[in-house]
């Protein structure tokens, strides 16, 4: 326990120590403030606290996936159980392992960015809004502030977040039609998890389920706080609601997600939200930086004091910069004239021995504005590489095959479903697709169900045929999908599909 302990400076190793009742750390940048988690949650374990009983929240999978790494590195096997997690995977969980008493389908499907507009777009469509008076985007945008802040379609009308009552009223419209059609596919977006768990927490019929994770969670961990948005702090407070050790970690410094409903405020009063009238949560400042030079620390300090709304803190380092000017601020004319000092920057440094090209780093606010920079950097003949492509789960042929999967695992997704069914080529185009869905309207009944009754269509023989090849493919993966491992059933779709040999097909 001693040696774990010498590891931390005496800031970091005050924040760890305290284990009773809700705490808060204010933690700049560089100041280790997962370090502080981790070596919080390895402190209970040597204590005794069953990893069950312990949780950590973070905001993304990598994140989560690096703090479970260090955890599992400080204490193997025993930190292997400890629930490490985003706010969305969490509720995600809950839903699925609560599936039946809540009254879901068990193999509901999760839709990401690009499955949500295409089906907000139907819905559009529906109510006859014309694309360039409203975005698709932009109402998906507004939908999830919505859920963000655990606004239903009904609230949405009546709510002043949108200032402009018919636009209100439209989107409201959208955002209703959108809710149904998720349901019809046995589908939740990612603003579904979080709402829907606080929505089934918060009903009293569901008590005992509540009460049951409540009760589990004797010790609740939150890294960058200052990200949360309302309905993750709504479900901390349920969570928390039986033992109140909640720690938080995050920085007052720093808030770039206040675009997707973060809010610094419930960083800056988490004591107040979180005290009770017998239960105060207690500060702690971490303020020691060992990313950073000193230089570079004095000009942030002297930058940062002018912000008024924050947690008074001043951050220092240990680190000496190997020159006296490590920072300079140089104020250009315009993008080409910034674009060709930097470029000239670099060929000053070009001429120092022992000088890598790779050791040279240009950031920038934007992609757009790489344009410039490779532009005026092909002119000085100064290679470059550009950092960060398409996501992986964006490329085309990942949401291919994730589709497939969702489609063999849930038939009536029918955004996964309208995406494969004619990927790769096989003659079932748009307008049977439309014909199709026609006709599932006016039966009432779902595209997929009126898909299996292809042969009760007046669609030509060449089209069913077609169908029926789809209808066989499906019942093959679906025949197969429980019999192999997850990695051999993907090589054997795609295999199946003959996916591979339509990517060679495109190249050529």
């Amino acid at each position: 326990m001693n040696e774990l302990l010498l590891d931390l400076n005496e800031q970091q190793r005050a924040a760890v120590e305290y284990i009773d009742g809700p705490m808060v750390v204010f933690a700049g940048a560089g100041t280790g403030k997962t370090r502080v988690i981790t070596y919080r949650i390895v402190y209970l374990l040597n204590l005794g606290v069953d990893p069950y009983n312990i949780l950590a929240v973070t905001f993304t999978n990598k994140a989560a996936q690096e703090m479970k790494d260090r955890l599992v590195k400080l204490f193997p096997h025993k930190a292997e159980n400890v629930w490490v997690t985003t706010f969305h995977s969490l509720c995600a969980k809950i839903l699925y392992t609560e599936a039946k008493n809540f009254g879901l389908e068990r193999n509901f499907v999760i839709y990401d960015e690009n499955d949500s507009i295409k089906l907000i777009k139907e819905c559009m469509k529906e109510v006859s809004v014309e694309p360039l008076n409203f975005s698709a985007y932009d109402i998906y945008e507004l939908i999830c502030r919505a859920k963000d802040n655990l606004i239903d379609p009904e609230s949405y009308k009546i709510n002043t977040m949108v200032s402009h009552q018919y636009y209100r009223e439209i989107v409201a419209e959208i955002y209703s039609k959108y809710q149904k059609k998720l349901l019809e596919n046995n589908a939740l977006d990612f603003g579904d998890l979080i709402m829907k768990t606080v929505e089934f927490f918060k009903n009293e019929q569901f008590a005992d389920i509540k009460n049951k994770y409540a009760q589990r969670f004797k010790y609740i961990h939150v890294d960058e706080y200052q990200d949360v948005n309302y309905s993750q702090v709504v479900l901390l407070k349920i969570l928390s609601s039986v033992h109140h050790n909640v720690c938080v970690v995050g920085d007052d410094d720093q808030t770039i997600y206040s675009w997707r409903g973060s809010n610094m405020n419930y960083l800056l009063n988490f004591k107040k939200e979180f005290s009770t009238k017998d239960i105060e949560v207690k500060e702690f400042k971490i303020t020691q930086n060992y990313r950073s030079k000193k230089t570079i620390l004095d000009i942030s300090n002297i930058l940062i004091s002018h912000n008024k709304h924050r947690v008074k803190k001043v951050l220092f380092s240990n680190i000496e910069g190997e020159f006296k000017n490590d920072v300079k601020i140089k104020q250009c004319e315009d993008e080409y004239d910034e674009a060709e000092f930097v470029a000239k920057e670099i060929l000053k440094l070009q001429q120092i021995e022992k000088f890598y090209n790779s050791t040279v780093a240009v950031l920038y606010r934007t992609n757009a504005q790489s344009r410039v920079f490779e532009e005026v950097f092909s002119e000085y003949k100064i290679p470059y590489k550009i950092v960060g492509s398409v996501a992986f789960y964006d490329r085309k042929e990942i949401k291919d095959i994730i589709a497939y999967l969702r489609v063999v695992v849930n038939p009536q997704d029918t955004v996964s479903l309208k995406r494969i069914i004619n990927v790769p080529p096989r003659g079932i185009g748009e307008t049977t697709i439309l014909y199709l869905e026609t006709l599932a309207k006016e039966n009432k009944t779902s595209l997929w169900e009126q898909i299996v009754k292809i042969d009760d269509t007046e669609l030509s023989l060449k089209v069913k045929n077609s169908v029926w090849k789809f209808l066989s493919l499906y019942d093959l993966l679906k025949k197969y999908k429980d019999t192999m491992y997850p990695s051999e059933f993907i090589k054997f779709l795609i295999e199946k599909t003959n996916y591979i040999k339509m990517i060679e097909e495109n190249n050529n």
